[in-house]
């Protein structure tokens, strides 16, 4: 049977502690009764039961809503953004202009995730521009399928990433890092790098389906949320980030 003291038999402080601790990586995830016992959390086993079947991530960011939703903190501001025909009484905000919005904001680091392209290069000017003037860093991982039998896939993912920079970034100056995961280029590989999402300066964070492409900003019906949100956009850009430390994903220099 369920346990139904949850959360709220919590304190603050307690919760403050647990969350912490969960993101220094003193307790494990999943969480278990034995390893919150071991990190001093004496009598708590019955957490793991409103907690469990998120990551690490995801556990950090349930518990920074709890804190939020308690001590009066900042919730996130949420915008719904959308590409094709909408109702007239829509208050929904265009792909595109969020897009080129998010771009013109960066100061310090964008991280671009899992998109198509087809013609960047007026989405991606105010970005370059900030890039020389501020030294804003960008990191985009790119979706490359795989290679045809026999080709060589370092060979494949460098000219991918080549056209890519010839189709949309015609700057020589400024490039962004180019990653890519090593499973989707493999002949007979069945992965794809499918999420996509922009992060800028751990902030703003922009989820949704609408690829850089003509159709994907101007013609489908797309759907996205853009989050305004200081915690969520650090998640989001550490996940990737990981993704890069371990060695999980695989720097492409065209």
């Amino acid at each position: 049977m369920k346990d139904e003291r949850g959360l709220s038999s919590l304190g603050t402080s307690e919760i403050r502690a647990l969350r912490d601790k969960i993101a220094a990586g003193g307790v494990g995830v999943p969480l278990t009764s034995a390893g919150l016992q071991m990190a001093g959390f004496s009598n708590k086993g019955w957490v793991t039961e409103y907690l469990n079947g998120f990551d690490q991530v995801g556990v950090v960011a349930a518990l920074d809503l709890v804190i939020a939703e308690r001590t009066g903190g900042p919730h996130p501001s949420l915008d719904l953004v959308w590409t094709g025909p909408e109702a007239m009484a829509s208050t929904a905000r265009d792909t595109l202009v969020v897009m080129q919005e998010m771009f013109a904001q960066a100061r310090q680091r964008v991280v671009i995730a899992g998109y198509a392209f087809d013609s960047g290069e007026e989405l991606f000017a105010s970005l370059h521009a900030n890039m020389v003037e501020h030294d804003v860093r960008v990191q985009m991982f790119l979706n490359i399928p795989r290679a045809d039998p026999g080709t060589d896939t370092v060979q494949h993912a460098r000219k991918f990433v080549q056209q890519i920079q010839i189709d949309n970034w015609p700057w020589t100056d400024k490039l962004p890092e180019f990653y890519f995961d090593p499973r989707t280029v493999e002949p007979k590989s069945v992965e794809s790098l499918h999420a996509k999402c922009i992060v800028v300066d751990e902030r703003l964070t922009l989820i949704g389906s609408a690829n850089f492409t003509d159709r994907g900003q101007t013609r489908n019906i797309e759907v996205g949320v853009l989050i305004d949100d200081a915690s969520f956009g650090r998640q989001v850009a550490l996940q990737w980030q990981g993704l890069v430390n371990q060695k999980l994903v695989e720097r492409c220099v065209p």
